[in-house]
């Protein structure tokens, strides 16, 4: 199961109890390998876990000012609860497809775009689950979505080894302001995953009485016997990878691979606009966006990638030097790095690393989070656990905005999206490096695959154009550009290439180069206009003037950012607890400072 909370509920929470029936499994072909989330709770372990895919979104609307008392049940029906009315409210909202009733920030349509070109709209069937946990509905006027569950699509011509169902998940957060009632968004993200529903492997302790929760805020029954109000969900016993559980059907969303030789769009309808830069888990991507009486269509295109997931299980006392030595021994964090990751033992987690149970789920965008694979690449040899397809696109927030350059945030519109398989990334868009006059994007990944063989990167790069102008200074003269894929020792490798600059976007493509951290780096030039062509005298006539030449458009480097100081919060997520590191460090969605 894909959620990082894992055994620690069935322990504090009281919300779910692993059972020994097995979970769907199916047959399994080698390129169709999902990653399941062992659940290696023993004391003394310090296990590492590079996947970005361990998110679970769900839908609540509340009243953060009751996330400090326990006892009191911060969540909201609606703006117009007593308990919410005249107050700022938080939400997480996965939005539903569009229909009589929900007719903005919902789903217009999801599909694929087969290898002929053919656009093929997918059938919307039903929630899943059903219900929301903290189901909310939402207000059009202050421009509140839903809060819902996510949409299984039915895709007939598009099977994967599971059948032919997708779930699609739009899912957007923000705050609320009390007067006037306005909603902010602050967090924009669409993923569609290959799925079949099946019999879910956990059940909840509470089935007797038919207190069964979802993910989301639940007022449970905790291991010592006392009720509290907190943020929860489903937890893993290793035997299945799914999507999204629902504890209260019994169910599970089995993830699988994406079949080949499709692209797949969703169509989003909002007056809530997303904007700055999307990160994506997809290749090749497009971006269409209309707008019409208020309303604001968001068409985001793409191919599916397949990313290296690193997982290691392992004991403290049998790790090399080499790692240990870049942890800190008291609490597992890396050292000088950012800090993220569970424990399945009681909280506080114990100092001592040989009763610790530590599983670290390092964020990819972290700026530590290249530093942290290489330590582990030798260690693991350098090879992924598992190769697995999917297909996302984000808002990036705004500590991986922190130190980009000012063009690529000034905008209140969508300025491009940079995509990439690798398994760690840089954070935010492509830095702007003065000294060559380069967009410099960072990666890393196993050199080999599961089965050892070479691991192939794919890199997208899809800019507004006037984005690229901001940064270089450039007039409206064509852009052209140059793309190259440097090792680590700085020498250029092979890859395959593509530039193109459309309809007021620049795209460039990197594809079938190798790791392990790689260096991708796009230059843009503008040439100067060509003058104008001096006649040739006759013998009678008047030579004409040289025209004045036309100066060159050059470059102008953009001023370094200054470093800005970073501090460090400590959010918490009922017993969950994660370090955040930033200038101005905000707890993720669910988190609450602690």
């Amino acid at each position: 199961m894909k959620k990082n909370l894992g055994r620690w509920l069935t322990l504090f929470v009281g919300v779910c109890i692993l059972v020994t029936t097995a979970g769907y499994v199916g047959a399994r072909a080698a390129d169709d390998v999902v990653f399941i989330l062992p659940d290696d709770h023993a004391q003394g372990q310090h296990n590492i876990s590079f996947n970005d895919d361990l998110v679970d979104y769900w839908s609540a609307l509340w009243d953060p000012a009751k996330l400090g008392d326990r006892t009191l049940d911060p969540t909201c029906s609606s703006l117009d609860d007593p308990n919410c009315v005249g107050k700022s409210l938080n939400f997480t909202s996965v939005i539903p497809f569009c229909d009589a009733t929900e007719t903005i920030n919902c789903i217009a349509e999801m599909g694929i775009v087969t290898s002929q070109g053919q656009r093929k709209i997918g059938t919307p069937k039903y929630q899943f689950p059903l219900k929301a946990q903290n189901q909310y509905q939402g207000n059009s006027s202050a421009r509140l979505p839903s809060g819902s569950t996510a949409t299984v699509v039915e895709i007939a011509d598009a099977p994967h080894l599971g059948g032919v169902d997708y779930l699609a998940t739009v899912f957007m957060g923000g705050s609320v302001d009390a007067s006037p009632r306005r909603a902010n968004l602050s967090n924009f993200i669409i993923r569609i995953t290959p799925i079949k529903i099946v019999p879910s492997s956990v059940t909840c302790f509470e089935s007797a009485t038919n207190k069964c929760v979802d993910n989301g805020y639940a007022n449970v029954l905790g291991s010592d016997g006392v009720r509290r109000w907190g943020a929860q969900g489903p937890g893993t016993n290793g035997t299945q990878a799914c999507d999204v559980v629902s504890l209260r059907e019994n169910k599970c969303a089995q993830t699988f691979n994406f079949p080949k030789g499709f692209r797949f769009f969703v169509k989003v309808k909002t007056n809530l606009n997303p904007s700055g830069w999307l990160h994506g888990r997809v290749f090749d991507p497009s971006i269409s966006i209309s707008q019409q009486s208020g309303t604001t269509e968001v068409i985001v295109e793409a191919s599916p990638v397949s990313v290296p997931i690193v997982y290691k299980s392992n004991f403290w006392k049998d790790l090399p030097k080499s790692i240990t030595d870049e942890y800190k021994a008291i609490d597992g964090q890396l050292k000088d790095g950012v800090f993220s990751g569970f424990s399945r033992i009681p909280i506080p987690t114990p100092a001592d690393p040989l009763v610790r149970n530590l599983t670290l789920t390092p964020l990819p965008s972290a700026s530590s989070a290249i530093r942290e694979l290489q330590i582990w690449l030798p260690y693991i040899g350098d090879k992924a656990t598992v190769v697995q397809s999917t297909w996302q696109v984000r808002t990036l927030n705004d500590s991986e905005l922190l130190f980009a350059n000012n063009c690529f945030t000034n905008s209140n519109d969508l300025n491009g999206i940079v995509a990439t398989n690798s398994t760690v990334y840089s954070a935010g868009p492509p830095a702007f490096n003065s000294a060559t006059q380069s967009l410099d994007y960072k990666v890393a990944a196993p050199h080999f695959d599961a089965a050892g063989g070479v691991f192939r990167g794919q890199y997208s790069l899809l800019m507004k154009s006037s984005v690229a102008r901001c940064v270089y200074g450039f007039s409206n003269a064509p852009i052209k550009a140059e793309l190259s894929v440097l090792s680590s020792d700085g020498t250029s490798q092979v890859a395959s290439l593509a530039i193109s600059e459309n309809n007021g976007w620049i795209q460039m493509n990197a594809s079938n180069f190798e790791f392990s951290s790689p260096t991708i780096r796009a230059i843009l030039v503008q040439a100067a206009p060509t003058p104008t062509p001096t006649p040739t005298p006759s013998e009678t006539a008047t030579p004409a003037p040289t025209p004045t030449p036309v100066p060159t458009v050059t470059a102008t480097p953009t001023p370094k950012p200054k470093v800005a100081k970073k501090t460090t919060i400590t959010c918490v997520k009922g017993k969950l607890v994660k370090k955040v590191s930033a200038e101005k460090p905000l707890c993720p969605s669910g988190y609450k400072k602690k």
